[in-house]
């Protein structure tokens, strides 16, 4: 589990699917996804990610409010390959609608970007942004995310952007469970 200021982030479970379910199946939350998930696509989503963290330990996590338990979206790191270069950790994050405008896009993705950094030590981190997603560029802009080239990812357009290891700096507010922190 990951926490943050007023998130936690946990793996996806069979339980999640009826959230899921209802997310994916928002036209506008989906928007610049490509296209909007049926029950079936949720289900399928939901097993990619479970089988994600069999084979290599992360993927998206479900985000839920840490007052309240509440779910309002999910976001993790992708290990995905862009191009001709190797697989590389990828921020991403889908949130509810009626959480938009609050920051946890900011503050769950700063959490992943740091659990990416201290947990596989890459040497750097990227995401990757529909230009016509101008929300979620801004997200990228406040990480401090730098902008490195335009690419096709999906049968889409993409701004691909990303952090340097050298350029990371630890946010305060993101705690690992004891069990998952770094010795040292």
């Amino acid at each position: 589990m990951i926490e943050t200021a007023r998130l936690r982030l946990r793996p996806l479970e069979a339980g999640d699917l009826g959230f899921l379910t209802g997310l994916m199946g928002d036209p506008r939350v989906m928007q610049h996804f490509g296209r909007v998930f049926t029950a079936e696509d949720s289900r399928a989503w939901l097993d990619r990610q479970r089988a994600r963290y069999d084979t290599v330990g992360y993927g998206y996590w479900l985000a839920t409010e840490r007052d309240t338990g509440r779910p309002v979206g999910q976001a993790g790191v992708l290990s995905t390959p862009v191009a001709d270069r190797p697989p590389e950790p990828a921020l991403g994050y889908i949130l509810a609608r009626d959480v938009w405008g609050r920051g946890y896009a900011t503050e769950a993705a700063e959490a992943c970007c740091d659990w990416a950094f201290r947990t596989l030590r890459p040497a750097r981190v990227i995401t990757l942004i529909r230009p016509e997603n101008v929300p979620s560029v801004r997200v990228a802009e406040r990480l401090r995310l730098r902008r490195q080239t335009h690419v096709m990812f999906g049968g889409y357009e993409h701004i691909l952007f990303s952090r340097a290891r050298a350029d990371h700096v630890p946010s305060a507010s993101f705690a690992l469970p004891a069990s998952q922190r770094p010795a040292g």
